[in-house]
Parts: structure tokens; sequence; C-alpha cells
């Protein structure tokens, strides 16, 4: 029972961007993990965020 209940305090998370969703997903406040936000804080200005559709790397809607 104990482990029940502690499953059920545990909510899934997603990223808006990659569309990474799981326990573990460190999200930001804007909905983007830090995964996403630690690959594009090294791309330039002028360059897309990393999983973007301008970058051809959108997963697009995953059920």
């Amino acid at each position: 029972m104990e482990f029940d209940e502690a499953l059920a305090v545990e909510k899934m998370q997603y990223c808006l961007r990659c569309k990474r969703r799981w326990f573990d997903v460190e999200l930001k406040p804007d909905g983007v993990c830090k995964h996403c936000h630690d690959k594009d804080d090294k791309k330039r200005g002028d360059e897309p965020f990393f999983f973007s559709a301008n970058n051809n790397s959108d997963f697009g809607s995953i059920p």
C-alpha cells in the first residue's frame, strides 16, 4: 500500500518543446524542461530553438 500511495503523489511532467513526458522532467516556469533550456543556452541569437520546426526537429503532436 505504501508504494501505491507514494506513486499517487508523483505526477508526470510534460515539456512543451521536446514533448518529453516523465516523472523526472524538470520544468522551468515557461513549461520547457531544463534539458531544452541547456541546449538553447548554447545557441547563437540568430539560431532557432533546438527542438523546433525551424530546426527540423519538431516532433509534432504525440499521443
